[in-house]
C-alpha cells in the first residue's frame, strides 16, 4: 500500500517482558504535532493584525520600534522635568540682573540656579499636581510600551516564520514585495477564513471593500493625500 505523508507521528513503543504477548494494535499510538506555522490559522482581528505588520515595516522592524517607544519616555521625562526646572529652579532675577548680586563679575547661569531642597520648597499646588499627573500619565506609557513590546515580538515571529524575512532582509524590502508575501502566507495558512485567497484590493489593509469600490472613510478629500500614499 501506497505510504502518504501526513501531521501525524508515531509515539514510540516502550516494550518490556509483561507487555511481549499484547496486540501490537494495543502498543501502537498515532499523536498530531501541530506545525509551528499553523499559529497563523484563523486571525480572528485581521484589520489589526495588518496595520501592525504594516508598521512593523514602515518603523523599521523590532530594534528601531523598541528604540524609539524608549526614547519617547525619556524625551517625555525630560521635557516634563527641564520645565519643572525652568519654572521654580531659576532665580530669573538674578538672571536677568534686577537686582544687584555680586558687581565684582557679571553673574554665571550656576549662581542663577536655586539650590534643590530651596526649589523643592518653592513648589505650588499646581505644579505638584502637574508632577503627579505627568508621572501617572508617564507610567502608563510605560505600562503601554511593555505591552508593544509583546506585541512587536509577535509581529517579529510573523516575519520570520511565516514571510520568512529576517530583521536584515525587511530594510531592503518594499511594503509591495511585503503584501506578495502575505497573498502566498493566506495561500498555505488561511488568515482569513472568509476567502480562500486574498489579492492586493481585497485584503484587510486595502481601501478597497471589493474590487472597484472605495470604502466610504477614503471619499472624503482629506483623506486622499493619504490614498495617494499607498
Amino acid at each position: 500500500m501506497a505510504e502518504y505523508e501526513t501531521p501525524y507521528q508515531a509515539l514510540a513503543t516502550f516494550e518490556d517482558d509483561e507487555t511481549d504477548e499484547a496486540p501490537s494494535h494495543d502498543r501502537d499510538f498515532m499523536i498530531h504535532v501541530v506545525p509551528e506555522s499553523t499559529r497563523w490559522n484563523h486571525i480572528e482581528n485581521l484589520d489589526d493584525f495588518f496595520a501592525r505588520v504594516y508598521n512593523y515595516h514602515q518603523r523599521g522592524g523590532f530594534g528601531c520600534m523598541v528604540i524609539e517607544d524608549i526614547l519617547q519616555l525619556i524625551q517625555f521625562l525630560f521635557v516634563v522635568l527641564f520645565s519643572i526646572f525652568l519654572i521654580d529652579c531659576v532665580d530669573y532675577d538674578v538672571l536677568f540682573a534686577n537686582i544687584k548680586y555680586n558687581g565684582t563679575h557679571k553673574v554665571t547661569i550656576p549662581e542663577a540656579v536655586i539650590p534643590l531642597d530651596q526649589c523643592v520648597q518653592r513648589f505650588s499646588f499646581g505644579i505638584i499636581v502637574c508632577i503627579l499627573v505627568a508621572f501617572a500619565f508617564w507610567v502608563f506609557r510605560t505600562l503601554k510600551v511593555i505591552y508593544n513590546v509583546f506585541k512587536y515580538t509577535e509581529i517579529r515571529s510573523f516575519y520570520n516564520n511565516a514571510l520568512k524575512i529576517t530583521a536584515v532582509e525587511l530594510a531592503n524590502l518594499t511594503w509591495h514585495e511585503i503584501q506578495r508575501r502575505l497573498l502566498e502566507v493566506q495561500k498555505e495558512q488561511q488568515m482569513c477564513i472568509h476567502k480562500q485567497e486574498l489579492s492586493e484590493l481585497g485584503g484587510p489593509w486595502s481601501p478597497f471593500e471589493n474590487n472597484w469600490k472605495l470604502k466610504e472613510e477614503y471619499k472624503h478629500k482629506h483623506r486622499r493625500e493619504y490614498l495617494s500614499q499607498l
